[in-house]
């Protein structure tokens, strides 16, 4: 999601309630939450150009999907070199957001625009857009079961085939509503997401919306430069086989492949 730094610096706040100088680790410490660390397996090129909105993994290859308005795309991405295989443009006037793969094809979110789009797996053709009603934020597929943000503290459960609204709940840290949940990735039986301007990864359990565990993935700013208001982390995959994860950010020039380490 493309926002101001004003807003971004509103939905710090709001994530829970704090006051400047806020910190998410600190917060979930407090909170008696476990909170991860990374390590980083290996690192991969990246389009410095990719707005990046949406990441998946799926037999050796990474799709993603990226924002701004005539800049926007569905991407392969070859996950041992970084190399991107296959793109395609959306129309100008479409502002690509989250990604999931359920039922064999790939599900890309757009932002303003109500509408999902959606492609065979196999050539990433279009095959359908499906209207919805909202903002289109993080998606992502539990086998036939679609979760989705739309930037307020609502996680929304909708029915792949014509993405019709099944639930809502309200994702909460401890008694706090959390708001700017963007990327999502299912993995490991839970939801992971992007916190928009934040370093951050909330491990959130889509049966009541609650923060279970916080990643802390500040390590990664050091290395991919920039600021988390500008080029925030944006960008969740998980390899199964190994439980590694895929990170990456909007703009940022390098994706880690991590492994999440429980920091007791």
């Amino acid at each position: 999601m493309k926002r101001s730094g004003a807003f971004i610096i509103m939905a710090m706040l709001f994530i829970c309630g704090a006051a400047a100088g806020f910190d998410m680790g600190d917060f979930a410490r407090t909170a008696e939450l476990p909170v991860y660390t990374l390590e980083i397996v290996s690192e991969l090129p990246h389009d410095t150009a990719a707005y990046t909105q949406g990441l998946v993994y799926h037999n050796g290859f990474l799709y993603e999907s990226t924002g701004l308005y005539k800049q926007s795309s569905l991407r392969k991405l070859d996950a041992q070199s970084g190399e991107i295989v296959q793109t395609v443009s959306l129309d100008d006037n479409l502002f690509g957001e989250g990604l999931a793969l359920c039922n064999g094809e790939l599900i890309q979110l757009t932002w303003q625009e109500n509408l999902a789009l959606v492609y065979r797996l196999g050539d990433l053709a279009r095959v359908k857009t499906i209207p919805f009603d909202g903002e289109g934020w993080g998606l992502a597929a539990d086998g036939d079961r679609l979760y989705m943000t739309d930037g307020s503290s609502l996680l929304q459960l909708r029915e792949p085939v014509d993405f019709s609204l099944q639930s809502r709940m309200k994702m909460k840290i401890a008694d706090y509503e959390m708001n700017a949940v963007n990327e999502l990735e299912f993995a490991w039986n839970g939801l992971w997401g992007n916190l928009l301007g934040l370093d951050y990864i909330a491990q959130i359990d889509p049966a009541d919306g609650q923060v279970l565990a916080v990643v802390d993935a500040s390590m990664l700013r050091t290395l991919a430069g920039g600021n988390a208001t500008e080029q925030p982390m944006n960008g969740i995959a998980c390899e199964p086989a190994s439980n590694e994860f895929f990170l990456t950010g909007k703009l940022w020039p390098k994706i880690f492949r991590v492994r999440f380490i429980k920091d007791f």
